[in-house]
């Protein structure tokens, strides 16, 4: 006898591999690959204020504080501006802009001024592909199906999201911040490049 939690799971499994190429499936796939280094930002701001800064407590709450702020105000200027007919650049394009400027954050430290300004424009663009991701589902997906497909979905996001967290705090303390943002920022670029190239729902994704 199914239950209904696993029936809800196998429903949404189904919306997934529906239609031709599976979008949605391809979709979620490129999720995986770009959020394994989404936790990359939060781990490099704690490093560089513990090793970077003279007073660690104050430049951590100081950048988490702009990164937190810009976050906030780029949700609200990409809810305004509706890119639609865009989506595929917001993505990629977003992955793109917070790996220069991850690495940008990285090389400003110690200096705080610098550090506070880029670190609010990561955390601004660090808001574009999961809230593009997440619109175009709601335009896709059925509302009575939404919830389903949203859990599927992030089994493929937050796997990865998981693995990268523990290897990336594991590269972090073998090479240091530096380096790892250097990495971070390389493997984000090329997954922004290759998704629309290997995957045929990325080219002109919009609704």
């Amino acid at each position: 006898m199914t239950t209904r939690p696993l029936a809800d799971f196998w429903e949404g499994w189904r919306e997934l591999g529906h239609g031709p190429g599976k979008p949605l499936l391809q979709l979620a796939v490129f999720a995986g690959f770009q959020g394994f280094f989404v936790t990359a930002p939060a781990l490099l701001l704690t490093l560089l204020s513990g090793l970077r800064f003279s007073d660690p407590s104050l430049s951590y709450g100081t950048l988490f504080t702009s990164f937190a702020v810009g976050s906030v105000i780029g949700g609200l200027l990409l809810g305004r501006w509706n890119p639609r007919q865009s989506l595929t650049f917001v993505m990629c394009g977003g992955t793109v802009a917070m790996a220069v400027l991850l690495v940008a954050a990285t090389y400003a430290a110690p200096l705080l001024f610098p550090s506070v300004a880029l670190w609010f424009l990561v955390g601004f663009a660090s808001v574009a592909f999961w809230s593009a991701f997440l619109v175009y589902l709601q335009a896709r997906i059925p509302a009575d199906r939404f919830g389903r497909v949203l859990t599927n979905v992030y089994f493929f996001r937050g796997v990865p999201t998981a693995v990268g967290a523990a290897t990336l705090g594991l590269l972090a303390a073998l090479w240091g911040p530096t380096t790892l943002a250097l990495l971070v920022a390389l493997a984000w670029i090329i997954i922004a490049a290759a998704g629309p190239a290997f995957l045929p729902v990325l080219r002109g994704l919009k609704f």
